[in-house]
């Protein structure tokens, strides 16, 4: 079950029941977060998630800190990316 635990202001809860449902602390290195919101990055990044950020928009990051170990404009450009970026360690995941 996740618990709570509040870094800067962001809440775990929901990046915990992330570990919680994929059952195995191994499966974390597997998972790559996206998301087009600049707080969502910081947050799943200082949970420890290897992280795409889709910043239409180019606006600034967070405040808080926390870079996205991927940065793309639109979902095409995330489907392009994904297997140059060496984000993921399953064999055949990245070419």
């Amino acid at each position: 079950m996740a618990t709570s635990r509040r870094v800067k202001g962001i809440a775990f809860d929901m990046y915990g029941t992330l570990v919680d449902v994929g059952a195995v602390a191994e499966a974390c290195k597997e998972i790559v977060f996206v998301s087009s919101n600049s707080f969502d990055v910081v947050g799943a990044k200082s949970f420890g998630f290897k992280v795409c950020w889709i910043n239409r928009t180019g606006a600034p990051l967070d405040r808080l800190g926390g870079k996205p170990d991927l940065l793309v404009r639109c979902f095409d450009e995330l489907a392009a990316a994904i297997p140059n970026a060496r984000l993921l360690t399953v064999p055949g995941a990245n070419h």
